[in-house]
């Protein structure tokens, strides 16, 4: 974890940020107790290690190639801190998923960061369709943001013939 921290937070190179993304949605399959009990040099757990990687491979000058496993990586550490632990962490990780989905353009990414709502729909999808609700990102309402993407790319997402079907 240490040597993906500073890869990940020093780099703009695409062939370096997704494998390190996904290396670290891994890590939290297997292990995410590890991996929160986890302290950088600065004394930061690596739940916050987490967002603020998660962070900057949402902000608006990622591109969305190199950036294409943040959505993996962000509805694994949802799923595994679970709504106590991430607290006031979740609104804002939420809040920037659907804010980077709106100017997405590539279907690869769009289907990542949708994962992330679809994951969380999963177990409480009133929750979610609420939070949504409330939210406004550029000049809509975050759930027709990310319903409208949804529903435009799903065509084109890889590997869920299953859930179209239905």
């Amino acid at each position: 974890m240490p040597k993906l921290n500073r890869l990940l937070l020093n780099t703009l190179e695409g062939d370096i940020l997704r494998p390190g993304a996904e290396a670290i949605k891994f890590m939290l399959m297997h292990d995410h107790q590890q991996v929160f009990d986890w302290r950088d040099e600065t004394g930061r757990s690596g739940l916050e290690v987490c967002l603020i990687i998660i962070d900057r491979l949402l902000g608006p000058t990622m591109e969305e190639n190199a950036a294409s496993e943040v959505g993996g990586l962000a509805a694994e550490l949802v799923e595994k801190a679970g709504q106590e632990r991430l607290g006031p962490f979740l609104p804002q990780l939420l809040q920037a998923v659907a804010s980077r989905l709106a100017t997405a353009e590539a279907a690869a990414f769009i289907q990542s960061l949708i994962l992330v709502f679809a994951r969380l729909s999963l177990v409480g999808a009133g929750d979610v369709v609420e939070f949504l609700s409330q939210i406004e990102i550029g000049g809509q309402s975050g759930l027709q943001v990310v319903l409208s993407k949804w529903l435009e790319h799903s065509i084109s997402f890889a590997g869920y013939d299953e859930i179209r079907q239905k």
